[in-house]
């Protein structure tokens, strides 16, 4: 079953509940929102067919496995947990937490889940250094809904910090085709208006 925004939310807070009976109160834990739940949550995309998060950490993790997965099952849909910022073929920066933000809605409020989403550069980045069919449908929202002021600047500093193993010419290749596409896209500073004149 697909997950709308609500029902993605539901599962967080099913989650949170779970912690609290399983673990205690004292109990808090830091997830990382990214792939669809990311795309769902900043409204980009209505379904996600997964969720896809991440944590730091032993205990976090250990924790979500035992019991996201009983409550992905209950959802009827495939939870991924993603440990110490690999995203694949991809590993994000070591500063990685520095640009997430904090997830706020008004009525729901987690006593035991600290929820966040990535940076939409890092999402940006693993997207493209995979570069699949869906990968590139992702891209295009990032770039072309509005709600994300992607700046050349700041994306070639969040590709530094990024170690990409084997993929790096390949992930250099789909940076090219990237640029070529949307270049027009790409925010720029007062400065970088006025000297590209």
């Amino acid at each position: 079953m697909d997950l709308d925004r609500e029902l993605l939310l539901n599962f967080f807070s099913d989650l949170d509940k779970e912690i609290e009976e399983r673990y205690g109160k004292e109990i808090l834990i830091e997830i990382y929102l990214l792939g669809g739940a990311f795309f769902v949550i900043n409204k980009l995309r209505k379904l996600s067919p997964d969720i896809d998060i991440l944590t730091q950490g032993s205990t976090s993790y250990r924790i979500l496995n035992e019991v996201g997965h009983k409550i992905a099952k209950n959802y009827n849909i495939k939870l991924d947990i993603l440990s110490d910022g690999i995203l694949g073929e991809s590993k994000l920066p070591q500063n990685f937490l520095k640009s997430t933000k904090i997830y706020r809605r008004v009525r729901t409020k987690y006593k035991h889940i600290k929820l966040l989403t990535l940076s939409p550069y890092d999402i940006l980045i693993s997207k493209i250094s995979r570069n699949l069919k869906k990968d590139l449908i992702d891209i295009d929202y990032i770039m072309t809904s509005g709600k994300f002021k992607i700046r050349r600047k700041i994306l070639q500093t969040h590709i530094k910090g990024f170690s990409f193993g084997a993929n790096y010419e390949n992930f250099n290749q789909n940076l090219i085709e990237f640029y070529k596409k949307y270049e027009q896209n790409l925010h720029k500073t007062y400065w970088e208006r006025l000297t590209s004149k």
